[in-house]
């Protein structure tokens, strides 16, 4: 086995590493040739140490440039914590229903990413969000509508290549319309060919036919397209629907191969065989333990005979193109504001969905004592407490803080609070669906407080769960600026404008994108 083998098939492999150094294993396969590096929260501290780990890391590859990727997708998704350049996310973008926020906010994150050194961001989300019920997408995607989607998501490819950065769409040919989260298990999928064709590979053909340079396959069955193997895995999909149908000429990678969906079915590395086979050039592999077993299966396969050569000399003439563009530079011409960007869009997002009796706005008096917040322990480290926020302007605000993990909720503080306000807010922040114990909390509220108006700062759908909500907000967000903006429009010091980008069932009263009020 020659050395220039072991290279060129390490070229089609993408590995996660353990910690914020490389360990002898990461070191062992960047010298094999390894083709690229994924990098996560676990590896990021600040922008020095990333800045320092990544020029390391290049300096270790002896043969050919990495691959530098991060799933930076915005909003709440954004491994890279510390950066200057997280907009609210693709939902709030898609209420706001405006494509140049769309590019300049891909093309900010992308300038940043570039700066610290990555070179590929694995983003956007093309992935329409017609299920509310969907685990693991939601807010990540534009909306439920393909127009909205393949618009958005065009303008957001449009801004990475503005920073000089890969670009990735994900997930094909979309991950959507699932219940299950396919890190946990295989989702499966029964809509017809034709509706697939038309509705959630909309947004991929179009980019294709702008010139996609990468897209990520979902590990999701479609029965209508292939009813036996999920995307990742399906030579029809891959090779038949996305390059000959759509004549797609860029790269292929899969999503994580030992995600639940395809590793409780199959090793990872013969699920590298077979994706590869069914027409994927990039192999992304992001448990670091799992790395070397693959890279050793893909190279007894190539002495079985099973990974042909003219796939393999097609897959790294892909690559080899793809790393080209990476090396290019941003131009820097018309410069944008950041935080005055990401204000925009979050005001220009934020969505009155209900609004009975004319609850919304509060009068909050001059230090918002007379209303009382009722917020969760937030979900993710790195954003602010939204009564640090509010209390920034009302610091006579009267809060509650719950979690989930407690046994009981703070009825008792609520009850004691609550005598004394006159407006009381509920805050939800989940990125799935209301949890159904929060819920039958919520509702006992309601019927205590029937004026209590509720707001969804991540996940707008918990209102299928809420039809008692009198006065319903969402924001899809809750990084700093759409607090501010909740704040803001609570309070009528904001007009909200946005609309709800996807279709709620049975909610007909509900003002959405697809309609006409």
């Amino acid at each position: 086995m020659s050395q220039s083998l072991r290279d060129r098939l390490g070229q089609l492999l993408i590995i996660g590493m353990p910690g914020t150094k490389p360990d002898e294993e990461t070191l062992r396969l960047l010298k094999m040739g390894i083709g690229g590096i994924i990098l996560f929260i676990k590896n990021l501290e600040d922008a020095g140490q990333t800045r320092k780990l990544i020029l390391g890391l290049q300096n270790e590859a002896e043969h050919f440039p990495l691959f530098i990727a991060v799933d930076q997708e915005g909003g709440m998704t954004a491994p890279v914590r510390y950066a200057e350049t997280i907009s609210p996310g693709n939902m709030a973008i898609g209420a706001a229903g405006n494509e140049d926020y769309a590019r300049q906010a891909a093309r900010l994150s992308g300038l940043e990413m570039k700066e610290l050194g990555f070179n590929f961001v694995l983003a956007p989300v093309l992935d329409i969000n017609n299920n509310p019920e969907n685990p693991v997408i939601g807010t990540r995607s534009f909306g439920g509508d393909p127009t909205l989607v393949s618009c958005m998501g065009r303008a957001a490819l449009n801004g990475y290549r503005d920073a000089a950065i890969l670009p990735c769409a994900k997930h094909f040919p979309g991950h959507g319309d699932t219940t299950v989260d396919s890190h946990l298990d295989l989702p499966v999928v029964l809509n017809s060919r034709e509706h697939l064709l038309d509705v959630e590979l909309a947004p991929f053909k179009d980019a294709v036919q702008d010139g996609l340079e990468c897209l990520m396959t979902a590990h999701v069955i479609y029965t209508g397209l292939d009813p036996e193997n999920p995307a990742t895995l399906s030579h029809k999909i891959l090779t038949g629907i996305l390059r000959e149908k759509m004549n797609y000429r860029g790269l292929i990678i899969t999503d994580a191969l030992e995600m639940s969906a395809i590793a409780g079915n199959i090793p990872p590395g013969e699920a590298a065989v077979r994706a590869f086979l069914a027409g994927a050039d990039i192999l992304l592999v992001c448990e670091p333990k799992l790395a070397g077993e693959v890279f050793s299966h893909l190279l007894t396969a190539y002495d079985e005979g099973r990974l042909p050569e003219n796939r393999l000399a097609e897959s790294l003439e892909r690559i080899e193109k793809a790393k080209k563009l990476c090396c290019a530079c941003p131009e820097h011409d018309g410069e944008v504001n950041p935080g005055e960007l990401f204000d925009n869009i979050a005001r220009d997002a934020v969505t009155v969905l209900k609004n009975e009796k004319g609850i919304l706005p509060f009068d909050p008096g001059k230090s918002g004592e007379n209303i009382l917040l009722i917020y969760p322990d937030s979900p993710l480290k790195d954003v602010p407490d939204i009564a640090v926020v509010f209390k920034r302007s009302w610091p006579g605000l009267n809060c509650v803080k719950y979690s989930l993990e407690d046994d009981d909720f703070p009825d008792d503080k609520i009850s004691a609070a609550a005598g004394s306000a006159r407006h009381i807010l509920f805050v939800t922040a989940a990125r799935g669906p209301l949890p159904g114990r929060l819920a039958g909390w919520i509702k006992e509220l309601l019927k205590k407080y029937p004026e209590m108006a509720v707001a969804a700062i991540w996940n707008p759908a918990h209102i299928i769960s809420l039809p008692e909500a009198p006065a319903y907000i969402a924001t899809y967000d809750f990084r700093e600026h759409s607090l501010e903006a909740l704040r803001q429009a609570v309070s009528e010091k904001l007009r909200p404008r946005g609309r709800l980008p996807f279709e709620l069932p049975g909610r007909d009263n509900i003002r959405s994108r697809s309609n006409t009020t």
